[in-house]
């Protein structure tokens, strides 16, 4: 089997123009060739809410007997690699070696759940679906601004005091490097534009500004940098801040 270090995430999805939420294990970069079939188990909720993701009272309940579940999928030998809150209803995705263990996975979800389950396979040797679920480009970008937001969070940080950030934009040229960075001197960025060194092989361009660093602002400005470095053939590659500490905005 591949080397593989579990990575689960959550962040929203899209489906036909509805939107839900995945928790997901990232850490498949090579789908095992001995796991070539995917399960797929639901549930639907009883009180599905006005956005079809459920209650967080009733996800409570299921997740007491999820714990149960998943620790006989384990056992199995089975792959759990997703959790989907969609359109009314709660799935679990696993890879396997047969579908013919399906019905002994969905026996003991509805025992250890006490609610009727559905189930589904597909044989899906290159993990179709599990990339399916995978996070957009701007999904990406948008985890990567939680990470940062929860890092400073976690150290006292208030958020919404202004303070210098870098946003970090590569390119391939120099003439669409310098491009970028005047259109970002045109909207209030302070630009600079590096030339390629032996740690980095692309034209690199930094972008400074003030701003307080809260999820609403910060993902409007990384969102826009993103699309439009894309529209180039660049590649955003997030942003950095100081650490402000306390309402008064005591930098570290």
């Amino acid at each position: 089997m591949p080397e593989h270090e579990e990575n689960w995430r959550s962040y929203p999805i899209e489906s036909e123009d509805t939107m839900g939420f995945t928790m997901t294990d990232l850490g498949w970069v090579e789908p095992p060739p001995d796991h070539p079939w995917c399960l797929r188990l639901s549930v639907e909720f009883t009180e599905p809410g006005p956005e079809g993701l459920g209650g967080s009272e009733e996800m409570e309940e299921l997740s007491a007997g999820e714990d149960t579940f998943l620790a006989a999928v384990a056992s199995t030998g089975v792959i759990h690699v997703a959790r989907v809150r969609l359109a009314g209803e709660v799935a679990w995705f696993l890879y396997a070696a047969s579908e013919e263990i399906l019905e002994e996975l969905g026996n003991a979800a509805a025992q250890a759940l006490q609610r009727d389950v559905s189930v589904g396979s597909q044989h899906d040797p290159e993990w179709n679906i599990y990339a399916s679920l995978l996070p957009s480009p701007a999904v990406e970008r948008w985890m990567g601004d939680c990470d940062v937001i929860d890092a400073l969070e976690q150290h006292g940080d208030p958020l919404t005091t202004p303070r210098e950030v870098n946003h970090y934009v590569y390119f391939e040229d120099r003439a669409t490097a310098q491009s970028f960075a005047m259109a970002g001197d045109e909207e209030g960025f302070a630009s600079q534009v590096k030339e390629p060194d032996a740690d980095n092989d692309h034209f690199s361009v930094i972008l400074t500004h003030q701003s307080p660093v809260d999820l609403d602002t910060i993902s409007e400005i990384t969102q826009r940098l993103s699309e439009r470095a894309e529209e180039l053939d660049g590649d955003y590659d997030g942003w950095e801040c100081k650490l402000v500490k306390g309402p008064g905005g005591t930098s570290n």
